[in-house]
């Protein structure tokens, strides 16, 4: 292991197995939608703890839902 300040470095060597697994965009897209029907408005953080999976795929959903209409995003107040 290296020590702060050394000279050695850490080799990544590639993704942890929970970053290798994915959702499937449709099945996110459907999850997203059901959720905000039967919660109403919910933050970021709340969809993201409910929909199990990366942040990033998440956000993705979203842009994906906000594209076709089906999803409006606004700041909590």
């Amino acid at each position: 292991m290296s020590q702060p300040g050394s000279e050695s470095a850490w080799v990544v060597v590639g993704p942890h197995e929970m970053l290798a697994t994915t959702k499937d965009p449709d099945q996110l897209d459907d999850l997203v939608l059901r959720l905000l029907r039967t919660r109403g408005t919910m933050s970021l953080s709340a969809l993201w703890k409910e929909a199990d999976c990366h942040l990033w795929e998440l956000d993705a959903a979203l842009n994906r839902l906000k594209r076709r209409g089906l999803l409006i995003e606004s700041e909590l107040q």
